[in-house]
């Protein structure tokens, strides 16, 4: 056994899976429940009625196309993929096998808007606000922004 304590818990927030366990895993770095943190993400899709549920809602870009971040957007594609990261609290870290810092995140849920997976500025707006605020820092400052673009339209 590899002798790990502390908080061990799944997270199911649909794309925001991954970003969502770096910002538990960073909050227990932050409250003293571990010493490392490894959070880890994966997509499969292990069922065609998934894919057929989310077609069915008109998500899909019809030519098989994301466009995210772009006016012409019409749609999501679905992909498999994993992600992992091992976090430690900067006073912790080995400086030498550093590749980030994580200096700040904040959750929240878009509430009520028009269309299934359609954003809503004013939660976008709050959780950026709140995620500066965890890092302590203002928007300028920022050197790297990790982004979700599902491309629905």
């Amino acid at each position: 056994t590899f002798g790990f304590t502390g908080p061990c818990l799944t997270v199911d927030a649909a794309c925001a899976g991954s970003l969502a366990a770096v910002h538990l895993a960073r909050a227990s770095l932050a409250a003293n429940e571990c010493d490392v943190a490894i959070a880890a993400g994966v997509q499969l899709m292990l069922a065609p009625t998934a894919s057929q549920a989310i077609a069915d809602l008109g998500l899909l870009s019809p030519d098989g196309v994301c466009r995210e971040f772009d006016a012409a957007a019409n749609g999501m594609v679905r992909g498999e993929g994993c992600s992992v990261v091992v976090l430690r609290r900067a006073d912790d870290a080995d400086v030498t096998a550093t590749h980030a810092v994580v200096a700040g995140s904040a959750l929240t849920h878009k509430g009520r808007t028009e269309q299934v997976g359609a954003p809503s500025g004013d939660a976008v707006r709050r959780l950026y606000a709140a995620a500066l605020d965890s890092a302590g820092m203002e928007a300028h400052e920022v050197s790297y922004y990790e982004a979700h673009g599902g491309g629905t339209a």
